[in-house]
């Protein structure tokens, strides 16, 4: 019969980084069907319909991790194991602030993917060494615009803390105007 235990499959497997992590979430294809892993970092979700499914995994302090194509087949357990990795720090330069529809996005998806996001400005050489990676956002209003010097010091800051940089732009609005403007175009 159709919709029975029988008829359906469940998904087991860890979720570590080294030691195993306690209490991640797994969520069936964004929800409702979720289950927390024990203290060894095991999951089980069981009487699962036959089909193909994506698995979120995400636990405070670590990055979430969508598993894709995980396939059930009825009477089976499908073993798929998940590996974190720790939140990286991410300073982000001149979030949008522009509307109330705006405010702090990067900063808001970045979190809602398990990173930390910071907003520093561009003066904020000495704190560079405290992040993994900075990202330069929109930074082409008046009040986020570092001038030249301002955007050499900034780059010779975190050239000297080894912390990569991820400049965007969109719509002619962004860090990469700056570049363009202070420094030629930044292909060539």
């Amino acid at each position: 019969i159709a919709g029975t235990i029988e008829a359906r499959g469940s998904i087991g497997g860890t979720s570590a980084t080294g030691p195993p992590i306690e209490g991640a979430t797994i969520t069936l294809d964004g929800g409702p069907r979720s289950t927390t892993t024990a203290a060894d970092g095991t999951y089980s979700l069981e009487d699962i319909e036959p089909g193909t499914y994506d698995l979120e995994v995400g636990a405070g302090g670590f990055v979430k991790q969508v598993l894709r194509d995980v396939v059930v087949a009825a009477g089976e357990t499908t073993q798929r194991d998940a590996t974190l990795r720790p939140s990286p720090k991410v300073a982000v330069v001149d979030d949008c602030q522009q509307n109330a529809n705006c405010v702090d996005k990067m900063q808001g998806y970045l979190a809602e993917w398990g990173y930390l996001p910071e907003e520093i400005d561009w003066s904020d050489h000495g704190r560079l060494e405290e992040f993994d990676l900075v990202v330069a956002n929109l930074g082409d209003f008046p009040r986020a615009d570092p001038g030249a010097a301002g955007l050499a010091a900034f780059q010779d800051a975190a050239n000297r803390a080894h912390v990569p940089a991820i400049w965007l732009e969109q719509f002619q609005r962004g860090s990469i105007r700056h570049l363009s403007a202070y420094e030629g175009d930044p292909v060539s």
